[in-house]
């Protein structure tokens, strides 16, 4: 297959935003121009997701250095639109779904993937925690999903659900550049703890899109298809060349060369 997990990052960029997070973004950025052709997702957590232009700027940055790679090498550069298909911008699920679409996805027409989705607030990983055991020891879990949850998939529902405020060839722009994903970091998510574990987008999430109107289609995309085209960079090499092997005839008077070939060779009268 050449779908690869192989991605750069998560770049992790702090809230001060400082000459050391520019550093660090630029390295990553001249990293992914220099890699397989500059193919590579690249994941990019921004300081605040809330502040678009911000997270515009942060992207910006990111298609100054492909540019400038470009430009060391003597070739034309990259159309930004190819440069940012590789690139995805990584939010907390509570993060601003309107803004990010229409500041973000329809300017720049990178990839948005919202984290975090079955994650509790710290205070509710505090409280599973505590009750883990007696989860885990009578098969139970908590019942309903993350507040966060909820607010996610009514704000995703209003741009992907035909009707919902998107629509038509708006609604496929946005659904072919939004990704989902739970964001795992602490063992209070997994089921065995209390949490919501790795299944809770399939099981559960999509579900909840569903009952809000979004069209299985665009579930379908956003599940499947888009993190094939993310994925989906590798390209293999060609095979090396089979080496020609030259044996000298060693009969006696004989001074030709024949190849070697396997399951081949040569009698006196006859080649088989």
């Amino acid at each position: 297959t050449a779908m690869k997990p192989g991605v750069i990052g998560l770049i992790e960029l702090s809230r001060r935003f400082d000459a050391d997070d520019v550093k660090l973004l630029k390295a990553a950025a001249q990293a992914q121009a220099q890699t397989a052709g500059g193919v590579v997702p690249l994941f990019v957590r921004p300081p605040d997701a809330s502040d678009t232009a911000q997270v515009c700027s942060v992207l910006d940055i990111i298609l100054k250095e492909h540019s400038s790679a470009s430009a060391a090498e003597d070739k034309p550069p990259r159309p930004a639109a190819e440069v940012m298909s590789k690139v995805v911008v990584v939010v907390d699920g509570t993060a601003a779904v309107r803004g990010l679409v229409e500041k973000v996805i329809s300017t720049r027409h990178c990839f948005v993937a919202f984290s975090g989705i079955g994650q509790f607030s710290v205070e509710e990983n505090l409280s599973v925690y505590r009750s883990s055991q007696d989860l885990h020891a009578s098969g139970a879990t908590p019942a309903a999903p993350p507040q966060t949850d909820r607010v996610l998939a009514d704000e995703l529902s209003r741009v992907l659900a035909p009707g919902g405020g998107g629509g038509g060839a708006a609604t496929s722009a946005v659904s072919n550049r939004i990704l989902l994903s739970n964001g795992l970091r602490f063992r209070t998510s997994l089921v065995k703890y209390g949490g919501k574990g790795y299944r809770h987008i399939m099981a559960t999430f999509t579900s909840m899109l569903r009952e809000r109107g979004v069209p299985d289609g665009t579930l379908k995309q956003v599940m499947v298809t888009n993190p094939n085209e993310l994925l989906h960079w590798w390209v293999a090499p060609p095979p090396p060349p089979v080496p020609v092997i030259l044996e000298p005839c060693d009969g006696p008077g004989c001074e030709q060369v024949f190849e070697a070939i396997e399951g081949h060779f040569f009698e006196k009268f006859a080649f088989r």
